[in-house]
């Protein structure tokens, strides 16, 4: 497992206990340094994005699409 900083959208955010977030160069870079200078912190982002990620598999993504494609027909067909 690796550090992941990323940019701070929606499908990001939702898991932000296990990247560090940056929105502007100067996040980024300060992201950089808390990596460099605070293994724990990063070891333990690390571990929680490993535990998240095998948690995640094609067929359960299918699944949620599936629902919310379905969702999102039913909503559809009530407009008139």
């Amino acid at each position: 497992s690796r550090p992941v900083i990323a940019t701070p959208i929606p499908e990001i955010v939702r898991d932000s206990e296990a990247v560090f977030l940056a929105s502007n160069p100067d996040e980024w870079v300060s992201s950089i340094e808390l990596i460099t200078r605070e293994p724990e912190i990063t070891t333990r982002k690390t571990e929680i994005g490993r535990k998240k990620a095998l948690t995640r598999t094609w067929d359960k993504s299918a699944e949620t699409l599936a629902t919310e494609l379905d969702k999102l027909n039913a909503s559809a067909n009530k407009r008139p």
